[in-house]
């Protein structure tokens, strides 16, 4: 079994990173083989809705993105960690999101393989609830319309200086059940 995991912070000793790190260790030590990419370190340009994926079947723009969407096919469970800048994920996050179009096929429907699952943790300095909608933005593009198996989503507010999250016993729980159910533990 595979785990990706697409850390969205450049900032390598943030919360979102610890979140990160805490996912992969956990299906680390159940066995699953495991991979992480900083997207800040990545080369993943907007999309240019050049339309050419309908055409090709994948993205055609020579960057890091294709090399990405090999890894999502090949894994059971997708991960994405981001933190929130202004109520939203950063840019780098949002253009992985919209070259996800290409996804698609002429009539829309998904191109994943069937039954992947995917974990969303968004952190930020603001309240949980502030920015909940953007979890589920993730959640309704994710699950619903890639059509991945199932989804569990973590909005952890409040949450700004580095370390915070360490002490952090409900969010940390949080993390944890959510991994467990992915790997269908609880």
């Amino acid at each position: 079994m595979k785990v990706l995991s697409l850390m969205g912070s450049p900032r390598k000793e943030g919360n979102s990173a610890f979140a990160s790190s805490r996912v992969i260790e956990f299906f680390k030590k159940e066995g699953y083989e495991t991979e992480e990419f900083y997207i800040s370190n990545m080369k993943i340009a907007g999309c240019i809705a050049c339309e050419k994926c309908r055409k090709e079947g994948r993205c055609v723009i020579k960057d890091d993105f294709p090399g990405l969407l090999d890894k999502i096919q090949e894994s059971d469970i997708f991960v994405i960690t981001a933190p929130i800048y202004f109520g939203r994920v950063p840019g780098t996050v949002k253009n992985f999101i919209d070259r996800c179009y290409s996804l698609f096929d002429d009539s829309y429907k998904s191109k994943i393989k069937p039954g992947k699952r995917c974990l969303f943790i968004t952190v930020s300095h603001a309240p949980a609830e502030a920015f909940s909608e953007e979890v589920n933005y993730l959640e309704k593009w994710f699950v619903d319309f890639m059509k991945f198996k199932s989804a569990e989503k973590i909005a952890i507010g409040k949450c700004a200086a580095p370390g915070d999250l360490e002490v952090r016993k409900e969010d940390l729980n949080k993390i944890d059940k959510a991994c467990k159910k992915l790997a269908g533990i609880e």
